[in-house]
């Protein structure tokens, strides 16, 4: 709904005022971030979960979520790294002059 809310805001004048609020609301991390927390404070709360047990699922199983970022953010990293020193185009030129 934020990011649906962000894009409205955009297009209809009457809301022009409201769209740097809905502008940040709206970006999808934030977006996100806020349903996430939202979900799981309602969904926890009404299934009978108290914070301190609510605390430790998450922590349980952002884990791995962790885990997989890094080694993502590493790739991607190393990507760069090789693009911007020179040694992406420096392997190329070295394979192909076999």
């Amino acid at each position: 709904m934020l990011i649906i809310l962000d894009s409205v805001a955009g297009v209809v004048p009457a809301l022009s005022g409201l769209a740097p609020v809905f502008g940040f609301l709206g970006e999808p991390f934030v977006a996100l971030l806020i349903a996430t927390i939202v979900a799981m404070l309602v969904l926890g709360l009404k299934h009978g979960y108290k914070m301190e047990e609510l605390e430790k699922i998450m922590t349980k199983s952002l884990e791995p979520t962790g885990l997989i970022l890094l080694v993502t953010a590493c790739g991607g990293v190393l990507r760069y790294m090789l693009q911007y020193s020179g040694l992406g185009d420096l392997t190329r030129h070295v394979r192909y002059a076999h």
